[in-house]
């Protein structure tokens, strides 16, 4: 996804876990290293300590709540598994769960009403994503990308999940289940694009 709809998320999150607006700003930062290969060096769990030391020197944003701090990271790698493979459990182990027609939309390079997406990607959020604790949603986030990689040894699982726990210092021993937002944004991406 671009980074509006990495921020809309991280709003939407922010204001249901009611944290300050601010950490927002984390919601983009595994795309500090826009280079080659950039959905593997920052797009896995094991890196959110590495990011929380370099994503301040680059851009202005709060550091105090580590728990903040992982939900918009983990946000992040939610929603870019609807656009191409992330490496988040290593490389032999890609994540993704890509709509056909946005696969065309990408191979024809159409263009789309932008605003319209934003929109219908935000009523999704306010429908589907009703997590009742930050650290419940993490552990869905990687539960859920672990169903879309296949292959996935459960040792890479548990080590991603050791990984977040560690670097919030939170226990990820309840799962919010992303199932309901996951068919419903797959769905709405796959319609919308297939408009377009």
């Amino acid at each position: 996804m671009d980074w509006e709809s990495h921020r809309l998320l991280g709003k939407y999150l922010c204001e249901h876990f009611s944290f300050p607006q601010e950490y927002v700003g984390w919601s983009i930062a595994p795309d500090i290293d826009a280079k080659v290969m950039h959905r593997y060096w920052r797009h896995r769990f094991s890196t959110f300590k590495e990011l929380y030391e370099e994503y301040p020197k680059v851009t202005e944003v709060p550091t105090e709540d580590k728990i903040a701090i992982g939900v918009m990271l983990c946000s992040h790698l939610l929603l870019d598994i609807y656009t191409a493979p992330i490496f988040c459990f290593g490389f032999y182990f890609p994540a993704s769960h890509i709509p056909p027609e946005f696969i065309k939309e990408l191979l024809e390079e159409e263009k789309y009403p932008k605003y319209e997406l934003l929109k219908s990607e935000e009523e999704i959020f306010k429908e589907k994503l009703k997590p009742q604790t930050a650290s419940a949603f993490m552990g869905g986030v990687i539960e859920l990308l672990a169903s879309y990689a296949p292959f996935v040894p459960h040792q890479r699982v548990n080590s991603a999940r050791r990984a977040v726990e560690e670097f919030a210092n939170v226990s990820l021993s309840q799962i919010y289940s992303l199932r309901e937002f996951d068919a419903a944004f797959y769905n709405m991406l796959n319609e919308f694009f297939a408009r377009y």
